[in-house]
Protein backbone atom coordinates (compact mmCIF):
# COMPACT_ATOMS: atom_id res chain seq x y z
CA UNK A 1 0.00 0.00 0.00
CA UNK A 2 1.83 3.28 -1.05
CA UNK A 3 1.75 6.31 0.79
CA UNK A 4 3.16 8.57 -1.67
CA UNK A 5 1.81 9.92 -4.57
CA UNK A 6 2.58 8.30 -7.98
CA UNK A 7 3.44 10.24 -10.94
CA UNK A 8 1.48 7.87 -13.69
CA UNK A 9 -1.84 7.15 -12.17
CA UNK A 10 -3.61 4.35 -14.04
CA UNK A 11 -5.79 2.77 -11.06
CA UNK A 12 -7.60 -0.34 -12.43
CA UNK A 13 -11.22 0.94 -10.85
CA UNK A 14 -12.35 3.37 -7.86
CA UNK A 15 -15.41 2.32 -6.15
CA UNK A 16 -17.46 4.67 -4.35
CA UNK A 17 -19.18 3.59 -1.11
CA UNK A 18 -22.69 5.48 -1.16
CA UNK A 19 -22.74 7.01 -4.36
CA UNK A 20 -25.41 9.93 -3.94
CA UNK A 21 -25.25 13.62 -4.95
CA UNK A 22 -21.79 13.89 -4.25
CA UNK A 23 -20.71 10.12 -5.81
CA UNK A 24 -22.44 10.79 -8.84
CA UNK A 25 -20.17 13.67 -9.15
CA UNK A 26 -17.38 12.30 -8.67
CA UNK A 27 -17.96 9.26 -10.93
CA UNK A 28 -18.68 11.17 -13.68
CA UNK A 29 -15.42 12.96 -13.29
CA UNK A 30 -13.51 9.83 -13.26
CA UNK A 31 -15.69 7.95 -16.00
CA UNK A 32 -14.48 11.02 -18.07
CA UNK A 33 -11.11 10.57 -17.62
CA UNK A 34 -11.63 6.74 -18.64
CA UNK A 35 -11.09 4.95 -15.60
CA UNK A 36 -13.64 2.56 -14.39
CA UNK A 37 -16.09 3.16 -10.90
CA UNK A 38 -18.24 1.08 -9.34
CA UNK A 39 -21.15 3.27 -7.09
CA UNK A 40 -23.02 0.93 -4.35
CA UNK A 41 -26.38 2.02 -3.47
CA UNK A 42 -29.24 0.58 -1.01
CA UNK A 43 -32.27 1.22 -3.38
CA UNK A 44 -32.04 -0.47 -6.94
CA UNK A 45 -34.44 2.02 -8.10
CA UNK A 46 -31.16 4.43 -8.08
CA UNK A 47 -29.14 1.79 -10.84
CA UNK A 48 -30.27 3.81 -13.91
CA UNK A 49 -29.37 7.35 -12.25
CA UNK A 50 -26.01 6.11 -11.15
CA UNK A 51 -25.35 4.14 -14.46
CA UNK A 52 -25.90 7.98 -16.16
CA UNK A 53 -22.90 9.01 -13.69
CA UNK A 54 -20.97 6.33 -15.67
CA UNK A 55 -20.67 4.01 -12.73
CA UNK A 56 -21.59 0.20 -12.44
CA UNK A 57 -24.18 -0.13 -9.94
CA UNK A 58 -23.77 -2.03 -7.36
CA UNK A 59 -26.58 -3.03 -4.69
CA UNK A 60 -25.25 -3.12 -0.88
CA UNK A 61 -26.64 -3.08 2.05
CA UNK A 62 -25.26 -0.76 4.57
CA UNK A 63 -25.83 -2.56 8.17
CA UNK A 64 -24.20 -3.97 11.09
CA UNK A 65 -22.04 -7.54 10.10
CA UNK A 66 -21.72 -5.81 6.49
CA UNK A 67 -21.66 -8.94 3.70
CA UNK A 68 -18.03 -8.86 1.69
CA UNK A 69 -18.27 -6.61 -1.61
CA UNK A 70 -19.09 -9.18 -4.77
CA UNK A 71 -17.36 -6.46 -7.15
CA UNK A 72 -18.03 -6.82 -11.11
CA UNK A 73 -14.36 -5.33 -11.70
CA UNK A 74 -11.01 -4.94 -10.34
CA UNK A 75 -10.88 -1.54 -8.32
CA UNK A 76 -7.37 -0.48 -5.79
CA UNK A 77 -8.85 2.81 -4.84
CA UNK A 78 -11.94 4.54 -3.14
CA UNK A 79 -14.52 6.81 -1.51
CA UNK A 80 -16.10 5.89 1.81
CA UNK A 81 -19.50 9.03 1.13
CA UNK A 82 -21.13 7.24 4.01
CA UNK A 83 -21.38 9.00 7.43
CA UNK A 84 -22.72 8.34 10.99
CA UNK A 85 -26.64 8.61 10.04
CA UNK A 86 -27.72 11.40 12.31
CA UNK A 87 -31.13 9.23 13.75
CA UNK A 88 -29.51 6.16 14.00
CA UNK A 89 -26.89 4.69 17.03
CA UNK A 90 -25.51 2.22 14.36
CA UNK A 91 -22.32 4.05 12.87
CA UNK A 92 -20.97 2.05 9.57
CA UNK A 93 -17.21 3.36 9.52
CA UNK A 94 -15.61 0.73 11.41
CA UNK A 95 -16.90 -2.35 9.17
CA UNK A 96 -16.73 -0.44 6.37
CA UNK A 97 -13.17 -0.16 7.26
CA UNK A 98 -12.93 -4.07 7.92
CA UNK A 99 -14.38 -4.58 4.45
CA UNK A 100 -12.32 -2.28 2.26
CA UNK A 101 -8.87 -3.75 4.54
CA UNK A 102 -9.89 -7.44 2.74
CA UNK A 103 -9.38 -5.83 -0.28
CA UNK A 104 -5.83 -4.66 -0.19
CA UNK A 105 -6.69 -0.55 -1.83
CA UNK A 106 -3.66 1.93 -2.57
CA UNK A 107 -5.96 4.75 -1.40
CA UNK A 108 -9.41 5.55 0.58
CA UNK A 109 -10.84 8.94 0.94
CA UNK A 110 -13.54 9.57 3.31
CA UNK A 111 -15.54 12.25 2.88
CA UNK A 112 -16.26 13.84 6.45
CA UNK A 113 -17.12 17.57 7.29
CA UNK A 114 -16.00 20.74 8.65
CA UNK A 115 -18.60 19.94 11.54
CA UNK A 116 -16.08 18.41 13.16
CA UNK A 117 -14.26 21.90 14.45
CA UNK A 118 -17.97 23.36 16.13
CA UNK A 119 -18.29 27.33 16.80
CA UNK A 120 -14.82 29.02 16.00
CA UNK A 121 -16.71 32.45 16.71
CA UNK A 122 -15.36 33.48 12.98
CA UNK A 123 -11.48 32.38 13.59
CA UNK A 124 -9.58 30.80 10.98
CA UNK A 125 -8.95 27.00 11.06
CA UNK A 126 -6.92 24.43 9.07
CA UNK A 127 -6.26 21.01 8.91
CA UNK A 128 -4.07 21.32 12.12
CA UNK A 129 -6.65 23.48 14.00
CA UNK A 130 -8.86 22.20 17.37
CA UNK A 131 -11.56 20.05 16.66
CA UNK A 132 -14.42 20.96 19.32
CA UNK A 133 -17.64 19.95 17.61
CA UNK A 134 -20.73 21.62 19.25
CA UNK A 135 -23.15 18.80 17.51
CA UNK A 136 -23.78 15.60 17.89
CA UNK A 137 -23.42 15.34 14.02
CA UNK A 138 -19.59 16.73 14.35
CA UNK A 139 -19.51 14.56 17.55
CA UNK A 140 -19.46 11.68 15.51
CA UNK A 141 -17.99 12.85 12.06
CA UNK A 142 -15.00 13.22 14.41
CA UNK A 143 -15.29 10.10 16.46
CA UNK A 144 -15.49 7.99 12.81
CA UNK A 145 -12.13 10.25 11.45
CA UNK A 146 -10.47 9.34 14.60
CA UNK A 147 -11.72 5.32 14.15
CA UNK A 148 -10.22 5.17 10.36
CA UNK A 149 -6.68 7.09 11.39
CA UNK A 150 -6.36 4.61 14.23
CA UNK A 151 -6.38 1.78 11.76
CA UNK A 152 -4.09 3.74 9.58
CA UNK A 153 -1.66 4.20 12.43
CA UNK A 154 -2.31 0.20 13.46
CA UNK A 155 -2.85 -1.70 10.18
CA UNK A 156 -1.69 0.92 7.73
CA UNK A 157 -5.44 1.69 6.68
CA UNK A 158 -4.53 4.05 3.51
CA UNK A 159 -7.15 6.19 4.50
CA UNK A 160 -7.02 10.21 3.21
CA UNK A 161 -9.66 12.78 5.27
CA UNK A 162 -11.58 14.80 3.21
CA UNK A 163 -13.23 17.55 5.59
CA UNK A 164 -16.11 18.83 3.29
CA UNK A 165 -17.99 22.34 4.32
CA UNK A 166 -21.35 23.01 2.94
CA UNK A 167 -21.98 21.11 -0.52
CA UNK A 168 -23.84 22.70 -3.26
CA UNK A 169 -24.66 22.34 -6.92
CA UNK A 170 -27.53 22.03 -9.44
CA UNK A 171 -31.09 20.86 -7.61
CA UNK A 172 -29.20 21.50 -4.48
CA UNK A 173 -28.22 25.17 -3.17
CA UNK A 174 -29.50 27.71 -1.34
CA UNK A 175 -31.50 28.88 -4.17
CA UNK A 176 -33.70 26.14 -3.63
CA UNK A 177 -34.22 26.57 0.03
CA UNK A 178 -34.51 30.74 -0.21
CA UNK A 179 -37.21 29.69 -3.02
CA UNK A 180 -39.04 26.80 -1.36
CA UNK A 181 -39.24 29.48 2.02
CA UNK A 182 -37.38 26.95 3.71
CA UNK A 183 -34.42 29.42 5.26
CA UNK A 184 -33.99 32.10 7.79
CA UNK A 185 -30.71 33.74 9.42
CA UNK A 186 -31.09 33.84 13.12
CA UNK A 187 -31.32 37.82 14.68
CA UNK A 188 -27.88 38.75 16.27
CA UNK A 189 -25.82 35.69 14.45
CA UNK A 190 -24.49 37.13 10.98
CA UNK A 191 -22.07 33.54 10.78
CA UNK A 192 -18.96 33.02 8.88
CA UNK A 193 -20.28 30.06 6.54
CA UNK A 194 -18.00 27.66 4.32
CA UNK A 195 -18.69 26.08 0.64
CA UNK A 196 -17.84 23.84 -1.99
CA UNK A 197 -19.18 23.26 -5.16
CA UNK A 198 -20.06 19.60 -6.02
CA UNK A 199 -17.91 19.79 -8.86
CA UNK A 200 -14.69 21.19 -7.36
CA UNK A 201 -15.51 18.31 -4.53
CA UNK A 202 -15.20 16.01 -7.38
CA UNK A 203 -11.83 17.47 -8.51
CA UNK A 204 -10.34 17.58 -4.92
CA UNK A 205 -11.27 14.00 -4.46
CA UNK A 206 -9.76 12.60 -7.85
CA UNK A 207 -7.01 14.95 -6.93
CA UNK A 208 -6.24 13.25 -3.62
CA UNK A 209 -7.05 9.74 -5.08
CA UNK A 210 -4.23 10.77 -7.14
CA UNK A 211 -1.63 12.83 -5.44
CA UNK A 212 -3.26 12.47 -1.68
CA UNK A 213 -1.01 11.33 1.50
CA UNK A 214 -2.18 8.56 3.50
CA UNK A 215 -3.00 9.45 7.30
CA UNK A 216 -3.53 12.92 5.81
CA UNK A 217 -6.52 15.38 6.12
CA UNK A 218 -7.56 18.03 3.79
CA UNK A 219 -10.17 20.55 3.85
CA UNK A 220 -11.73 20.80 0.32
CA UNK A 221 -13.60 24.43 0.50
CA UNK A 222 -13.46 27.36 -1.86
CA UNK A 223 -11.05 29.94 -1.48
CA UNK A 224 -13.65 32.68 0.18
CA UNK A 225 -15.59 32.56 3.35
CA UNK A 226 -18.25 34.44 3.67
CA UNK A 227 -20.85 35.78 5.88
CA UNK A 228 -24.18 33.92 5.43
CA UNK A 229 -26.18 37.20 5.35
CA UNK A 230 -23.92 38.01 1.92
CA UNK A 231 -24.62 34.92 0.30
CA UNK A 232 -28.36 34.80 1.36
CA UNK A 233 -29.11 38.43 -0.18
CA UNK A 234 -27.01 37.14 -3.11
CA UNK A 235 -28.93 34.61 -4.07
CA UNK A 236 -32.29 36.63 -3.59
CA UNK A 237 -31.33 38.88 -5.49
CA UNK A 238 -30.94 36.81 -8.11
CA UNK A 239 -34.29 34.85 -7.22
CA UNK A 240 -35.90 38.54 -7.28
CA UNK A 241 -37.74 37.27 -3.83
CA UNK A 242 -36.80 39.48 -0.34
CA UNK A 243 -35.93 37.04 2.19
CA UNK A 244 -37.71 36.67 5.08
CA UNK A 245 -37.86 38.22 9.02
CA UNK A 246 -34.50 36.45 10.72
CA UNK A 247 -35.27 34.15 13.51
CA UNK A 248 -34.63 35.29 17.09
CA UNK A 249 -32.64 32.97 18.97
CA UNK A 250 -35.36 31.52 21.24
CA UNK A 251 -37.67 30.87 18.20
CA UNK A 252 -34.65 28.78 16.71
CA UNK A 253 -34.44 27.26 19.92
CA UNK A 254 -37.72 26.07 20.23
CA UNK A 255 -38.18 25.69 16.57
CA UNK A 256 -34.95 23.83 15.03
CA UNK A 257 -33.30 20.47 16.39
CA UNK A 258 -29.25 21.37 17.61
CA UNK A 259 -27.59 20.58 14.02
CA UNK A 260 -29.80 22.96 12.12
CA UNK A 261 -28.98 25.20 14.47
CA UNK A 262 -25.39 24.66 14.20
CA UNK A 263 -25.23 24.66 10.79
CA UNK A 264 -26.94 28.67 11.00
CA UNK A 265 -25.27 29.85 14.34
CA UNK A 266 -21.92 28.07 14.00
CA UNK A 267 -19.06 30.56 12.65
CA UNK A 268 -15.39 30.13 11.32
CA UNK A 269 -13.03 30.66 8.18
CA UNK A 270 -11.87 27.70 6.43
CA UNK A 271 -8.44 27.82 5.42
CA UNK A 272 -7.67 25.48 1.95
CA UNK A 273 -4.06 26.05 0.87
CA UNK A 274 -3.30 22.45 1.49
CA UNK A 275 -6.05 21.61 -1.08
CA UNK A 276 -4.10 23.80 -3.57
CA UNK A 277 -0.58 23.40 -3.14
CA UNK A 278 -0.93 19.66 -2.46
CA UNK A 279 -3.81 18.33 -4.06
CA UNK A 280 -2.72 20.79 -6.97
CA UNK A 281 -6.42 22.20 -7.42
CA UNK A 282 -7.70 24.69 -9.09
CA UNK A 283 -11.57 25.61 -8.37
CA UNK A 284 -14.06 25.93 -11.44
CA UNK A 285 -15.73 28.04 -9.00
CA UNK A 286 -13.45 29.80 -6.32
CA UNK A 287 -16.23 32.03 -4.65
CA UNK A 288 -19.59 31.02 -3.68
CA UNK A 289 -20.64 34.14 -6.34
CA UNK A 290 -19.81 31.95 -9.50
CA UNK A 291 -20.79 28.90 -8.19
CA UNK A 292 -24.11 29.74 -7.10
CA UNK A 293 -24.57 32.19 -10.53
CA UNK A 294 -23.55 28.89 -12.71
CA UNK A 295 -26.29 27.20 -10.54
CA UNK A 296 -28.93 29.84 -11.14
CA UNK A 297 -27.94 29.89 -15.14
CA UNK A 298 -28.24 26.46 -15.40
CA UNK A 299 -32.10 26.55 -14.01
CA UNK A 300 -33.07 29.46 -16.80
CA UNK A 301 -32.77 26.45 -19.78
Amino acid sequence: MSSTPSSDWTPSGVLIVGCGYSGMAIARLLTQRGIPVVGTTQNSDRFSEIERSGAIPLLYRIQPDLEPLRLPISIDHAVICVGPPWNDPYDPTGDLAKVLLSLELNRVVYLSSTSVYGDKQGAWVDEESECTPSSSAGIRRLNAENLLLSLYNRVHFPVIIARLPGIYGPGRSLLDRIRCGRFQLIDGHNSYSNRIHVDDLAQGVVAALHRGRTGRTYLLSDDEPALLSDVARYCSELLGIALPEPLSVDQATKEWDPSRRSLVMDSKRIRNDRFHTELGVVLTYPSYREGIRSVWESEQH
